[in-house]
Protein backbone atom coordinates (compact mmCIF):
# COMPACT_ATOMS: atom_id res chain seq x y z
CA UNK A 1 0.00 0.00 0.00
CA UNK A 2 0.94 3.42 -0.89
CA UNK A 3 0.02 4.75 3.36
CA UNK A 4 -2.87 5.72 4.88
CA UNK A 5 -6.07 5.83 3.15
CA UNK A 6 -7.82 8.97 3.68
CA UNK A 7 -10.30 9.92 5.93
CA UNK A 8 -13.67 9.80 3.53
CA UNK A 9 -15.72 10.95 6.18
CA UNK A 10 -13.62 14.04 7.29
CA UNK A 11 -14.66 17.37 5.54
CA UNK A 12 -12.36 18.71 2.63
CA UNK A 13 -10.07 20.88 3.88
CA UNK A 14 -10.12 24.29 1.44
CA UNK A 15 -5.89 25.31 1.31
CA UNK A 16 -4.63 28.32 0.09
CA UNK A 17 -1.70 28.56 -2.06
CA UNK A 18 -0.13 29.59 -4.72
CA UNK A 19 0.56 27.00 -7.67
CA UNK A 20 3.02 27.92 -10.64
CA UNK A 21 5.28 30.96 -11.46
CA UNK A 22 3.31 34.24 -11.63
CA UNK A 23 5.08 36.87 -12.91
CA UNK A 24 4.37 40.66 -13.38
CA UNK A 25 5.81 40.77 -17.15
CA UNK A 26 3.47 38.07 -18.35
CA UNK A 27 -0.69 38.10 -18.63
CA UNK A 28 -2.09 35.86 -15.72
CA UNK A 29 -5.14 34.05 -14.97
CA UNK A 30 -6.03 34.06 -11.32
CA UNK A 31 -8.23 32.09 -9.33
CA UNK A 32 -9.75 32.46 -6.04
CA UNK A 33 -12.20 29.20 -4.60
CA UNK A 34 -14.17 30.47 -1.58
CA UNK A 35 -16.06 27.21 0.29
CA UNK A 36 -20.01 27.34 0.25
CA UNK A 37 -21.87 25.08 1.54
CA UNK A 38 -22.36 21.18 -0.20
CA UNK A 39 -24.88 21.09 -3.03
CA UNK A 40 -28.72 21.27 -1.92
CA UNK A 41 -31.69 21.28 -4.33
CA UNK A 42 -33.27 24.53 -2.97
CA UNK A 43 -30.07 26.58 -2.57
CA UNK A 44 -28.76 25.52 -5.76
CA UNK A 45 -30.67 29.22 -7.24
CA UNK A 46 -29.10 31.27 -4.25
CA UNK A 47 -26.09 30.60 -5.04
CA UNK A 48 -26.17 30.92 -8.78
CA UNK A 49 -27.67 34.50 -7.64
CA UNK A 50 -24.43 34.96 -4.90
CA UNK A 51 -22.21 34.17 -8.10
CA UNK A 52 -23.63 36.56 -10.70
CA UNK A 53 -24.05 39.58 -8.29
CA UNK A 54 -20.48 38.81 -7.22
CA UNK A 55 -18.99 38.55 -10.79
CA UNK A 56 -21.40 41.68 -11.63
CA UNK A 57 -19.51 43.74 -8.50
CA UNK A 58 -16.53 42.12 -9.53
CA UNK A 59 -16.74 43.27 -13.26
CA UNK A 60 -17.25 46.81 -12.31
CA UNK A 61 -14.72 47.01 -9.78
CA UNK A 62 -11.91 45.66 -12.00
CA UNK A 63 -13.02 47.61 -15.22
CA UNK A 64 -12.99 51.03 -13.32
CA UNK A 65 -9.70 49.85 -11.71
CA UNK A 66 -8.18 49.01 -15.14
CA UNK A 67 -6.27 45.84 -13.56
CA UNK A 68 -7.96 42.90 -15.82
CA UNK A 69 -9.53 42.05 -18.62
CA UNK A 70 -11.75 39.15 -18.07
CA UNK A 71 -13.52 38.09 -14.99
CA UNK A 72 -16.20 35.12 -14.55
CA UNK A 73 -17.93 33.81 -11.23
CA UNK A 74 -19.76 30.29 -10.87
CA UNK A 75 -20.73 27.84 -8.11
CA UNK A 76 -19.28 24.70 -8.16
CA UNK A 77 -21.73 22.63 -5.96
CA UNK A 78 -20.51 18.84 -4.90
CA UNK A 79 -22.40 16.83 -2.91
CA UNK A 80 -19.71 16.88 -0.06
CA UNK A 81 -18.51 20.37 -0.67
CA UNK A 82 -19.29 23.66 -2.61
CA UNK A 83 -17.02 26.07 -3.59
CA UNK A 84 -17.79 29.67 -5.25
CA UNK A 85 -14.62 30.00 -7.94
CA UNK A 86 -13.50 33.50 -9.15
CA UNK A 87 -11.76 33.57 -12.11
CA UNK A 88 -9.92 36.53 -13.25
CA UNK A 89 -7.49 38.01 -16.12
CA UNK A 90 -5.22 40.34 -15.85
CA UNK A 91 -2.33 41.97 -18.44
CA UNK A 92 0.99 41.76 -18.00
CA UNK A 93 2.10 44.29 -14.98
CA UNK A 94 -1.03 44.06 -13.19
CA UNK A 95 -1.13 41.17 -10.85
CA UNK A 96 -0.43 42.65 -7.59
CA UNK A 97 -2.73 45.61 -8.07
CA UNK A 98 -5.17 42.44 -9.47
CA UNK A 99 -5.03 40.48 -6.83
CA UNK A 100 -4.98 43.61 -4.24
CA UNK A 101 -8.59 44.56 -6.05
CA UNK A 102 -9.99 41.16 -6.08
CA UNK A 103 -9.15 40.34 -2.64
CA UNK A 104 -10.69 43.98 -0.83
CA UNK A 105 -14.05 43.47 -3.15
CA UNK A 106 -14.41 39.99 -1.85
CA UNK A 107 -13.96 41.21 1.58
CA UNK A 108 -16.02 44.02 1.24
CA UNK A 109 -18.79 41.57 -0.35
CA UNK A 110 -18.60 38.82 2.11
CA UNK A 111 -19.35 41.78 4.59
CA UNK A 112 -21.55 44.19 3.19
CA UNK A 113 -23.06 41.55 1.02
CA UNK A 114 -24.37 42.98 -2.37
CA UNK A 115 -26.65 46.30 -2.93
CA UNK A 116 -30.23 45.24 -4.11
CA UNK A 117 -29.47 47.07 -7.35
CA UNK A 118 -26.36 44.60 -8.15
CA UNK A 119 -28.83 41.73 -6.95
CA UNK A 120 -31.39 42.68 -9.52
CA UNK A 121 -29.15 42.94 -12.12
CA UNK A 122 -27.84 39.66 -11.23
CA UNK A 123 -31.14 38.22 -11.46
CA UNK A 124 -31.63 39.43 -14.84
CA UNK A 125 -28.20 38.26 -16.19
CA UNK A 126 -29.34 34.71 -14.45
CA UNK A 127 -32.44 34.68 -16.69
CA UNK A 128 -30.93 35.89 -20.20
CA UNK A 129 -28.55 32.94 -19.57
CA UNK A 130 -30.82 30.57 -19.13
CA UNK A 131 -33.11 31.72 -22.32
CA UNK A 132 -29.03 31.67 -24.05
CA UNK A 133 -28.42 28.75 -23.35
CA UNK A 134 -31.70 26.97 -24.15
CA UNK A 135 -30.99 28.47 -27.53
CA UNK A 136 -27.94 27.24 -28.42
CA UNK A 137 -26.87 24.02 -30.78
CA UNK A 138 -25.29 22.11 -27.77
CA UNK A 139 -28.55 22.41 -25.53
CA UNK A 140 -30.68 21.47 -28.30
CA UNK A 141 -28.53 17.96 -29.28
CA UNK A 142 -28.33 17.17 -25.56
CA UNK A 143 -32.44 17.68 -24.75
CA UNK A 144 -33.38 16.36 -28.26
CA UNK A 145 -31.22 12.79 -27.34
CA UNK A 146 -33.28 11.45 -24.93
CA UNK A 147 -36.20 11.91 -27.24
CA UNK A 148 -34.63 10.14 -30.29
CA UNK A 149 -34.02 7.59 -27.85
CA UNK A 150 -37.28 6.52 -26.89
CA UNK A 151 -38.93 6.88 -30.30
CA UNK A 152 -35.85 5.81 -32.86
CA UNK A 153 -33.37 3.80 -31.16
CA UNK A 154 -32.83 1.23 -34.22
CA UNK A 155 -32.05 4.09 -36.40
CA UNK A 156 -28.00 5.38 -36.36
CA UNK A 157 -28.90 8.85 -36.49
CA UNK A 158 -29.56 8.59 -32.78
CA UNK A 159 -26.17 7.50 -32.25
CA UNK A 160 -25.11 10.51 -33.61
CA UNK A 161 -27.03 12.66 -31.46
CA UNK A 162 -26.24 10.65 -28.18
CA UNK A 163 -22.46 11.13 -29.14
CA UNK A 164 -23.46 14.96 -29.62
CA UNK A 165 -25.34 15.65 -26.61
CA UNK A 166 -22.89 13.46 -24.34
CA UNK A 167 -19.97 15.59 -25.84
CA UNK A 168 -21.67 18.68 -25.37
CA UNK A 169 -22.73 17.48 -21.95
CA UNK A 170 -18.98 17.45 -20.96
CA UNK A 171 -17.83 20.83 -22.67
CA UNK A 172 -20.49 22.76 -20.80
CA UNK A 173 -19.27 20.90 -17.77
CA UNK A 174 -15.46 21.71 -18.06
CA UNK A 175 -16.51 25.50 -19.41
CA UNK A 176 -18.12 26.41 -16.31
Amino acid sequence: PAGTAPDWEAPPEFVPGRYGDLREERPASLLWALPCTPYAGADTRAWELTAAALEHSLLTTLRDRGVAYACAVWPELYSDAGLIVVSVATAPGQIGNCVQVVEQRLESFIADGPPPDTLILAGQALAARRVLAADDLESAARNAAPVRLRLHAAQPAFGCAATLASNATLRLVTAA
